[in-house]
């Protein structure tokens, strides 16, 4: 196996990469959060209702009659200054960058660690194999 291969398993197996990279998309998920409430707001309502009428008197006759009133309305809200909005999207923002640099600080440590094992390996490998050369004229 060589030393890429090794780091490519323990990419895959390293707890302290794996945090880092969860850290990393929580901190992704609250920046659409934050910008969330920059967005205008919209709303809506709609009423039907069933509405009888009798009129008598005016007339010779009564009028009777049913109709169906129907109201509809959407409502848009937009705020022109949202300080507290802004702040949250900024400090999003900064988790994010900071995610970001532990990821490649867990990733540069990792390769550290694997490169060192690595190499300590061949060096023991390297220390058993002398002797035995010795020992051979």
């Amino acid at each position: 196996m060589d030393i890429y291969q090794c780091y490519q398993a323990a990419v895959k197996t390293d707890p302290a990469l794996a945090r880092a990279e969860a850290l990393l998309d929580a901190a992704m998920a609250r920046r659409p959060l934050a910008r969330s409430k920059l967005l205008p707001k919209a709303t809506g309502e709609a009423e039907v209702s069933t509405r009888s009428v009798r009129i008598k008197g005016f007339l010779p006759y009564t009028i009777d009659d049913d109709f169906i009133h129907d109201s509809y309305s959407i409502s848009l809200q937009q705020s022109i200054l949202n300080g507290p909005a802004w702040a949250d999207l900024h400090a999003a923002d900064q988790d994010i960058r900071s995610a970001e640099a532990a990821l490649w600080a867990a990733r540069q440590d990792l390769i550290s660690r694997v490169v060192d094992a690595y190499f300590a390996v061949l060096k023991a490998r390297a220390d058993a194999r002398g002797p035995q050369r010795q020992r051979a004229p």
